[in-house]
């Protein structure tokens, strides 16, 4: 569906630094206006559905990524993003699981 793909470029593109809190804020509010303009997105959207690849994010896990939502959806933005991300990484754990990968 068209809206999640806007969705997931959105997130992609400009949620990164912001808390998980925050996030859901910004999605919360992405998916109201795509609701106003009657543009269909799935109601259970989320990062790890759309752009994420179960296989990698076990793979990911076993490497010793935290299994929360922030942390995968970190993990997705930093290897789907074309630019350098700047994220949150609540456990400080992001430096040694990037030297993992």
């Amino acid at each position: 569906m068209v809206g999640n793909i806007v969705l997931a470029a959105g997130y992609i593109s400009y949620v990164g630094c912001f808390t998980s809190k925050f996030r859901k804020s910004l999605l919360n509010g992405w998916m109201r206006f795509l609701t106003a303009k009657n543009i269909k997105y799935s109601y259970d959207f989320s990062v790890a559905k759309i752009l994420g690849d179960p296989m990698v994010i076990r793979e990911w896990n076993i490497k010793g990524l935290p299994q929360d939502d922030l942390s995968i959806e970190n993990g997705i933005i930093s290897t789907k993003a074309k630019r350098w991300p700047l994220m949150i990484d609540p456990q400080s754990q992001g430096n040694k699981w990037i030297k993992n990968m």
